[in-house]
């Protein structure tokens, strides 16, 4: 599997194209273990982005939180 950037069809950069496949879903996954510990939105390392690769980071992070978050909320109303 490539870790280079990938090129999407859009002219708008996204995250995959600034951070290559691979980060990005490191960076998911960091964030969702983040969320099943039970650590706060705001432990974000890229909280106060400041360029565009951080933005990309953080929210790449964010979406990989919320996914924990997801999670969790699914185990808690499972039977």
């Amino acid at each position: 599997m490539s870790t280079d950037p990938r090129q999407s069809p859009k002219h708008d950069n996204t995250a995959a194209d600034i951070l290559g496949p691979k980060t990005v879903l490191e960076i998911q996954e960091n964030g969702k273990r983040a969320a099943l510990s039970g650590e706060r939105i705001e432990n974000c390392p890229w909280h106060n982005p400041k360029n565009e690769t951080d933005r990309a980071k953080r929210d790449m992070w964010i979406r990989g939180f919320a996914a924990g978050r997801t999670d969790l909320r699914t185990r808690r109303s499972s039977p």
